[in-house]
């Protein structure tokens, strides 16, 4: 499955205001088996561009395809079985284990019972001993972590190997699936662009 996009505008409108463009001319191909690292300052526009890709706010101009489908004309569900994000914002978990939270990244893959298969619950652990997370599935979420051990990273959207994923990392900056390019920094006037850069790995 591929992510790609053409001649993508990224921004926000509000009514009876011009748009407030942060990027544009964005033509992306993200291919499977890719891993992308965005890179660029504050503003640049990576989390937009994010939230547009996955559908959590509209493009001003151009389209996003996945799979050769426009992503913004599918039907929610459809949409989060094929495409997962994580962003900076912390995720309040209550009194979840981390397996549970973990699980919760299954939860479009339910029936209208919302109850997990066997395939399910073996896609979360799966997914737990690969990013070396296992070990914290039994852990409680809400109190402090043991002295010596890091805060939990468990995220919902951790158990989907079959879809799309990107995640923004407030040190690491955005990274998501494949490879493309975000041409400028609209911030900035036209004499001051500041272009971000893309690195790409082959799984």
């Amino acid at each position: 499955m591929s992510l790609t996009t053409l001649d993508l505008s990224i921004g926000y409108s509000a009514p009876r205001e011009a748009p407030k463009v942060v990027a544009d001319s964005i033509t992306v191909v993200l291919r499977a088996g890719e891993l992308a690292c965005l890179i660029g300052p504050n503003g640049a526009g990576k989390s937009t561009l994010l939230r547009t890709l996955v559908g959590m706010q509209s493009p001003l101009a151009g389209r996003v395809h996945l799979g050769g489908d426009d992503a913004h004309r599918l039907p929610a569900n459809e949409l989060a079985q094929r495409l997962a994000v994580v962003l900076t914002e912390r995720v309040d978990a209550g009194n979840l284990s981390a397996y549970a939270l973990v699980a919760l990244g299954r939860h479009p893959h339910t029936d209208w019972r919302g109850r997990l298969t066997g395939h399910d619950e073996e896609v979360v652990r799966r997914a737990m001993t690969a990013v070396g997370a296992a070990v914290l599935a039994p852990r409680r979420l809400s109190g402090p972590p043991p002295a010596g051990q890091q805060e939990h990273g468990c995220q919902p959207a951790l158990p989907a190997p079959d879809r799309a994923g990107g995640r923004n990392h407030p040190r690491g900056g955005a990274w998501h699936s494949g490879v493309g390019r975000v041409r400028r920094d609209a911030n900035a006037g036209p004499a001051h662009r500041r272009p971000t850069s893309l690195g790409r790995w082959r799984h």
